[in-house]
């Protein structure tokens, strides 16, 4: 297999600062739509703009509508606004219920948690405190982009199962072109995402392992825990 491309610069910093057992399973988690409630936060903030998310597609642009005229905000205006969102109210975004709990008793099984999100890297910090804050003190990678490459390097030593939590199938499918052994779960809490993720994966001609589908924490935290003991 062709060697995966090292992460940015700044990426590889971050892991590099982060101590890993490579002997101890590793769950790299995705923090939006899978600790962090982050279609739910971003409604409320829309709400306050005059605006709402009209979810007809998996997608925040194009879906993005004004409250009294029904009109789809322009490409730019979203940007905008989600730069503005996460600069705002990263640190205020709530947990998923169950998250904090569920990670907290995979710790117990010698699992390491790291937390990869696709967030401006001024708000690291932001992120790091609003899941310190509910019970999620674990490091905090900021990436942009595909994910393939940063899940390469986090698990390139690993001799212990590794697992790669996301909401976005293509991060899914970036890493499992360069690390196949790993455990992929496609992981999306809010329920009109997740029926458009079903829809599209029925018409998915890939190979990539998905080894379950799941939108809560109790039934993933019971599959991943299985797994650790099948692996013991």
């Amino acid at each position: 297999m062709t060697p995966p491309p090292l992460p940015d610069e700044a990426v590889q910093a971050q892991i590099d600062k982060i101590s890993i057992d490579h002997h101890h399973p590793l769950i790299i988690c995705d923090a939006d739509e899978v600790l962090l409630q982050f279609i739910v936060g971003l409604e409320d903030y829309l709400e306050c703009q005059g605006l709402w998310l009209d979810l007809t597609s998996y997608a925040i642009t194009g879906n993005i509508k004004q409250r009294d005229t029904g009109e789809p905000v322009s490409d730019d205006d979203v940007k905008t606004l989600l730069e503005d969102f996460f600069a705002t109210q990263t640190e205020h975004i709530k947990a998923m219920p169950g998250a904090a709990v569920a990670l907290q008793r995979l710790t117990q099984q010698n699992a390491q948690i790291v937390v990869l999100s696709n967030l401006p890297s001024t708000q690291r910090a932001a992120r790091q405190r609003c899941l310190q804050a509910q019970g999620m003190d674990y490091p905090v990678i900021t990436n942009q982009g595909l994910k393939g490459a940063a899940v390469a390097y986090l698990s390139r030593a690993m001799r212990a199962p590794v697992f790669f939590l996301d909401d976005l199938y293509h991060h899914l499918t970036d890493a499992f072109k360069w690390r196949e052994d790993l455990y992929y779960v496609h992981f999306i809490a809010d329920s009109r995402l997740a029926g458009f993720a079903k829809k599209a994966l029925k018409n998915d001609t890939s190979t990539t392992k998905i080894v379950f589908q799941e939108t809560n924490w109790p039934d993933t935290y019971n599959k991943i825990s299985k797994l650790l003991d099948k692996n013991l």
